[in-house]
């Protein structure tokens, strides 16, 4: 790893936890938290990889403010009484650890210091955080209790309950008055205990297991002690109530685990059940952890400081409008993002192309699809091919396989919520995609007699508060003529560069095409060859000479058989 001078390709069963409470098993009111988690881990598959989830809820409770208080209470007890203290390397961590007792730390030192190497372990992947995560991204320091950035930040390794990795804990009663909303200072309490913890591909190595566990958890843990310095959103503005933001705040302390230390892919293990829900709201708390390749998508586009911008904004308003501010000031919106979500995770597992999308798409699952029966269009039909409605900021992948003797198109129609709707419909004219307006028929890749089509529905639909009413929605195929198969898609075309992929997409080609490309004024400025599967083109916006083209309309025409397509392309720089 980069801190810990390993590289590890491996799926983990983290489960840290961002806890306001110490494990304390003959405490009653914790028992039934953890029993609370038990339950939730055996209906949900899989586990919970943070309690946050279970703490929110018992917040939200009546006795929210008591727990709170025990938990203040049993911290502060627990902190003075550790044996010895460990300033880390860059002097920005006190860690505290016991050598005897049931909290002592593992006494393995492979280097010699005369420092337990799991200390070493410790401070190491701490550091890594804080340069990461302030130094290089640029997040504030976690906040003292009047406000100011914290130059040494608390560290408490102790024995907590097996399964679990950390936990950031913080007291809904100590709100920092002199920031903005709901702001709270914190201390992380790491396991000494990762004997639960399997790699696949390391059984017999304890001290590289703990090294690994130690570092994603360093990652973790710490960010959510700096997201506590900028707003806690909690419902109706009451910190005994549910936090608002919940699954934000857990898919960006994942997302950085993922950007400290990401050979680890912890998140993996998420992916499966996030993907088998993507109709789910986006701040549907059910759905934890799997969300952060939307951030690892982000990243991909704007940069790793896309999420510390968003979380800047988040003072002023809750995680979803705050996100749509910031992709707005870089000429997008939440809703053509989700648009990008919902074709990034098509083109996973076995639909992955190399070089684009997800670079560890292949490792993905594969898009789940609502499979429809197959249908058989006669000319002039129409056929509702699917029925159902969608929350806001949801999306779902259907497979239609169609026969025809013509040619194929697709809508999609909103039934309820008219003037709600600002849904974007894909059809997937593999392996790419195009955008069609709601209710509009639109000729889509058909190979006659049989093809499958394959649709993306998202509802971009959301309210100041990240909600909206769902929308009922049928989708249908109509029988078109067979010209409308062999027309020629260039998408976007309208593009602008640095707000998104720098390059022309040609789908639908014709066999033994060849593109070329035209200025305005008809001078000839480059020749693009399709991919290996004839299928797919892409022009990357540069002359044969390898210049970048200015702004302007630029004409492309595709050849095949001495036959010839035409079409208009807009550039804005």
């Amino acid at each position: 790893m980069k801190c810990l001078k390993c590289k590890l390709f491996l799926f983990i069963s983290l489960t840290c936890i961002l806890s306001f409470l110490p494990i304390m098993a003959q405490e009653h009111w914790l028992s039934e938290l953890q029993q609370k988690a038990a339950e939730k881990r055996s209906s949900e598959n899989p586990p919970l990889k943070c309690g946050l989830p279970i703490l929110a809820d018992a917040y939200a409770a009546e006795d929210g403010a008591t727990i709170s208080e025990r938990a203040r209470k049993l911290r502060f007890a627990k902190s003075i009484t550790a044996d010895v203290t460990y300033l880390s390397p860059s002097g920005h961590f006190l860690i505290r650890y016991d050598t005897t007792g049931i909290d002592a730390v593992p006494a393995y030192d492979r280097n010699g210091d005369g420092f337990p190497d799991f200390i070493d372990f410790v401070a190491e992947a701490f550091d890594r955080a804080w340069e990461v995560e302030i130094d290089s991204l640029g997040f504030r320091p976690p906040p003292d209790e009047n406000g100011q950035p914290l130059d040494v930040y608390p560290v408490l390794c102790e024995r907590l309950s097996s399964g679990l990795y950390g936990a950031t804990f913080f007291d809904t009663n100590s709100d920092i008055a002199a920031l903005t909303g709901f702001n709270y200072t914190s201390e992380i309490s790491i396991n000494t205990n990762f004997d639960f913890v399997e790699y696949p591909h390391i059984s017999n190595d304890p001290i590289l297991r703990d090294s690994a566990a130690i570092a994603v958890t360093g990652a973790h843990e710490f960010n959510h002690a700096i997201q506590l310095g900028y707003r806690i959103w909690f419902r109706d503005d009451n910190p005994n109530s549910q936090i608002a933001d919940l699954r934000y705040l857990e898919s960006t302390a994942t997302y950085m685990e993922e950007v400290v230390h990401d050979e680890v892919n912890d998140y993996y293990q998420y992916l499966s059940n996030f993907y088998r829900n993507t109709q789910r709201h986006f701040g549907d708390q059910i759905i934890l952890y799997g969300d952060v390749i939307f951030h690892i998508m982000a990243d991909d586009f704007y940069g790793k400081t896309i999420t510390r911008e968003t979380w800047e904004q988040i003072v002023n308003e809750p995680s979803i409008p705050a996100m749509n501010s910031v992709f707005e000031a870089k000429g997008s919106s939440l809703n053509d993002e989700f648009q990008r979500l919902a074709t990034w995770m098509f083109f996973s597992g076995s639909n992955a192309i190399s070089g684009m999308f997800f670079d560890e798409a292949a490792d993905y699952p594969n898009p789940n699809l609502i499979v429809k029966q197959p249908v058989m269009l006669e000319e002039d039909q129409s056929i509702a091919v699917h029925s159902t409605n969608l929350p806001s900021l949801s999306f779902q992948h259907i497979k239609i396989t169609a026969a025809s003797t013509g040619g194929v198109s697709a809508s999609v129609t909103p039934l309820n919520n008219i003037n709600l709707w600002f849904a974007t419909d894909l059809f997937f004219a593999p392996p790419f995609n195009t955008n069609f307006p709601a209710g509009v028929f639109t000729p889509v890749k058909f190979a006659s007699p049989e093809s499958d089509i394959h649709l993306a529905i998202i509802s971009g639909n959301w309210d100041e508060t990240g909600n909206a009413p769902p929308i009922d929605y049928t989708a249908s195929l109509r029988w078109t003529s067979g010209d409308s198969q062999n027309e020629v898609l260039a998408f976007p075309n309208i593009i602008k560069p640095g707000q998104e992929a720098a390059q022309i997409t040609f789908t639908n080609l014709p066999s033994e095409s060849v593109i070329e490309i035209f200025s305005g004024n008809g001078m000839r400025l480059a020749s693009v060859q399709p991919e290996s599967s004839g299928q797919i083109a892409f022009w990357n916006l540069q002359t044969d000479q390898g210049n970048p083209v200015a702004s302007g309309v630029y004409i492309y025409r595709v050849v095949s058989n001495g036959e010839a397509q035409s079409g208009k392309i807009m550039v804005i720089r």
